[in-house]
């Protein structure tokens, strides 16, 4: 995605997607689920920035190059999901409850562009107790705004809209 100043296209690489540029292969591996990826415009390099041991699903810039909001999924493992669901749920059967690998956070990428090596800072915004589809940055009142649907398919069209202020992280639903 381009960044505002349009000096800057951001991008990730996750499970699904491989990017080949003209000048150099990006390869699906472990070290590159670490890293998020920025391709100057001016240079035509492609610089990664270590994001720590998080794998981004969405992002969204904010009105200058220096802040991205990014969505990732919940950091528990297959193991501790199952755990922690069978301890609350015991012998319940219950097909609606949320899993806790089935939640998202939202981080602040604060980026250092003033070094030829750009360099990033991570601080969670909002954990949500819910999966994020979309997530969008509104000037206004500096907000970000996103949608969550849940993974019963029931009712494909059932979905909510929320909204964050990041001067004061609550979120608020709008629908």
């Amino acid at each position: 995605m381009w960044s505002p100043s349009g000096k800057w296209i951001a991008f990730f690489i996750n499970n699904h997607l491989i990017a080949n540029t003209s000048r150099c292969s990006l390869e699906k591996s472990e070290a590159a689920e670490k890293y998020m990826y920025f391709y100057s415009v001016s240079t035509s390099k492609i610089i990664p920035v270590q994001i720590q041991n998080i794998q981004p699903s969405f992002a969204a810039w904010s009105n200058s190059d220096e802040v991205l909001h990014i969505v990732i999924q919940g950091l528990s493992s297959k193991e501790e999901d199952d755990d922690a669901y069978r301890k609350e749920w015991k012998d319940v059967i219950n097909y609606r409850q949320v899993k806790p690998s089935e939640r998202n956070a939202i981080y602040r990428m604060e980026i250092d562009t003033t070094e030829s090596i750009l360099s990033a800072k991570l601080n969670i915004v909002y954990n949500a107790s819910l999966l994020i589809n979309e997530l969008v940055y509104v000037p206004y009142e500096e907000q970000l705004v996103f949608t969550s649907k849940s993974k019963v398919f029931e009712d494909l069209n059932n979905f909510e809209i929320y909204s964050i202020h990041l001067n004061q992280p609550s979120s608020s639903l709008l629908t």
